[in-house]
């Protein structure tokens, strides 16, 4: 595989690279990223969009760039509190660094799904809301991986659009989203694989200190998120283009449903 690197020193894969698979299937280590991703892009548009409007209800004279400055907060508090809990179990007599670890692998599926919901609620402040399955993965897919996913995304599509945003909701032919996912679900593990694995390590040192580097390590990945993000919606509507709705949910804590 070609890699050039980019600006922030970041390789990715030349102009000239292919998709990564031949076909749609992610094979064994790609499903294991699905799996994960799907506890978050599997929420029903409805509670997305009401998760938005609760916050506009909340503050009605807030512009569309405050409101996703508080996503963004929502987003990396919620990240942060799961590290610390997993780094928690540590110093919990009787249960130690074993739990700690199991534990771990756990948590990391609930950050990738967190990641997932955040990203849908950016898209639905930005008037990108997405309904197929397909689509969201490849918006998570490609922000979470940064500069290579992002190329990615944007060499599959019809033509680029006003940002990667617009690209992957408008403008990726259905029939590539699955070879497309499938190639991001593989290199979204072996980045997991080295930005997590060292981060577990630190989380199962005992007497609580474990807790907060588990905080500490998920805030530094759930920052990098914000700034992909960020990057993939450009900059935020100048205003509202729908009107509040009366909802009653509320933008508490994310209660993300069981895994299988």
């Amino acid at each position: 595989m070609q890699l050039r690197r980019g600006r922030d020193g970041e390789e990715f894969p030349s102009e000239k690279t292919e998709l990564a698979v031949p076909d749609d299937n992610p094979g064994f280590a790609g499903r294991i990223v699905m799996r994960m991703l799907d506890r978050g892009v599997h929420i029903p548009g409805p509670v997305i969009a009401s998760f938005v409007q609760n916050l506009r209800t909340k503050h009605p004279d807030e512009t569309p760039a405050q409101i996703v400055g508080r996503i963004d907060s929502f987003f990396l508090n919620t990240v942060t509190a799961s590290g610390a809990a997993v780094g928690a179990t540590a110093a919990v007599p009787g249960v130690g660094t074993v739990a700690a670890l199991a534990a771990a692998g756990g948590e990391t599926a609930v950050f990738v799904a967190t990641s997932a919901f955040y990203t849908l609620a950016l898209a639905e402040v930005y008037g990108l809301p997405l309904d197929d399955i397909e689509r969201r993965r490849a918006l998570v897919m490609s922000i979470a991986l940064g500069g290579s996913g992002s190329l990615l995304a944007e060499k599959t599509a019809l033509r680029r659009g006003k940002s990667l945003a617009d690209s992957v909701a408008n403008y990726l032919p259905a029939p590539s989203l699955g070879k497309l996912n499938a190639a991001l679900a593989r290199r979204m593990l072996i980045r997991m694989a080295q930005t997590r694995g060292f981060m577990t390590l630190g989380r199962i040192v005992p007497f609580g200190v474990g807790a907060a580097i588990g905080a500490a390590s998920n805030r530094t990945l759930g920052k990098a998120m914000v700034i992909n993000a960020h990057r993939a919606f450009g900059l935020p509507p100048r205003r509202w283009l729908t009107v509040i709705h009366d909802t009653s949910g509320s933008e508490g804590p994310l209660e993300l449903p069981p895994g299988e």
